[in-house]
């Protein structure tokens, strides 16, 4: 895609592409000239998809303090294929929150490195790990939690440092510390 869009706006420098999320592309042009350019022609066609810009923001991605969601996507690593099936991930989401749906690459069994579900999000403490029964055997699954990341307001400073997390564990159980600043 990255060569019909540098060819269709006439690019002399490179064009860079990196998937953000399932619909958004960020493109990284060498010169800024041809950025405004390319911004301004407004929506182009490629195939079947239409695209349209916006201006990237620092905070792209991440939620707003305000925003609630009570839904997530969790991946379920070391599913074996043979419990890639409906019923098996819904008693896997209920296990997790509460089923919601089943992501359709995973139904198309298009990503076989870990299986997606949505799940409702209760808050509190996410699990690292679920067993789940399967005839006489109990298999360990790895769940990983698709956490966003929340911008807030800044609300008191002072000279001192504190933990950065998330309402819940990250999945890998790592911390961030980060030094606030004294305003005056």
């Amino acid at each position: 895609m990255g060569e019909v869009l540098a060819s269709s706006w006439g690019l002399k420098g490179s064009l860079g592409l990196a998937k953000l999320e399932d619909s958004r592309v960020l493109l990284e042009f060498e010169h800024l000239e041809e950025a405004k350019r390319a911004s301004l022609s407004g929506e182009k066609r490629v195939g079947a998809r239409r695209l349209g810009f916006d201006k990237w923001r620092p905070w792209d991605g991440c939620r707003v303090e305000k925003e609630e969601s009570n839904e997530m996507w969790v991946r379920i690593f070391g599913l074996p294929v043979l419990l890639w099936n409906p019923t098996v991930l819904r008693r896997v989401g209920e296990e997790c929150g509460g089923f919601i749906d089943i992501d359709s690459k995973t139904k198309k069994l298009e990503e076989l490195q870990w299986a997606r579900i949505l799940v409702r999000s209760t808050g509190g403490n996410k699990p690292s790990t679920l067993e789940i029964e399967f005839e006489e055997e109990v298999l360990t699954l790895a769940l990983w939690w698709e956490f966003r990341p929340t911008v807030k307001k800044l609300r008191a400073a002072s000279h001192r440092w504190e933990e950065v997390r998330d309402e819940s564990s990250s999945r890998a159980g790592s911390r961030v510390e980060r030094k606030r600043s004294l305003k005056n």
